[in-house]
Order: C-alpha cells, then sequence, then structure tokens
C-alpha cells in the first residue's frame, strides 16, 4: 500500500466511517486521531523523502516494504488475537 493510499484512507474519510458505523467509536475521539495521523503522514513523507535521498531508493524502498508488511500483520493480527483473549477471559 503506497503512502498516498493510507493517507486517503484515513483523512478520506473511511476510517472514521467504518470507525463510527461498524465498530461503534465516537466521532470525536476518531478526529483527534486522524489528525494526528495527518501531521505523521506529512512528517513521514518529508522524513521520507529526506532519507531516500541520502541512503539510495533502492535500499530505502525495501526497508519500507518490509515494515509495511509487518505492520500490516500487526494491524490484521491484533483484532484477532485480542478477540481470542476475550474469549478466554469470557469462559
Amino acid at each position: 500500500m503506497g503512502n498516498n493510499t493510507a493517507g486517503y484512507m484515513l483523512t478520506g474519510g473511511f476510517i472514521l466511517g467504518y470507525a463510527t458505523n461498524k465498530l461503534r467509536l465516537q466521532a470525536g475521539d476518531l478526529l483527534n486521531v486522524i489528525t494526528i495521523g495527518s501531521q505523521a503522514w506529512l512528517d513521514s513523507t518529508w522524513i521520507g523523502g529526506v532519507v531516500t535521498d541520502r541512503v539510495g531508493r533502492k535500499k530505502s524502498s525495501r526497508s519500507c516494504d518490509t515494515s509495511g508488511a509487518m505492520l500490516v500483520r500487526t494491524l490484521f493480527l491484533e483484532p484477532i488475537i485480542a478477540k481470542s483473549i476475550h474469549k478466554q477471559e469470557e469462559n
């Protein structure tokens, strides 16, 4: 997932709509998270450009792909693990 895709999902309303409608989270709290995430998106784009200029495109691309894959894996597995732990606590 490219930088622009993640940023659009964050700021374009997908996450806000999904989290408020499906997950029943409070919109005010989510707006704070989206604001912080948007700032992180802006900062990381600038930092990524500086690092790429110094290290090189191939090395920075490989490290970003690896860290992105680990992040996606964490984001998808964490809810499954949390749900499993919650079920065990109920029993």
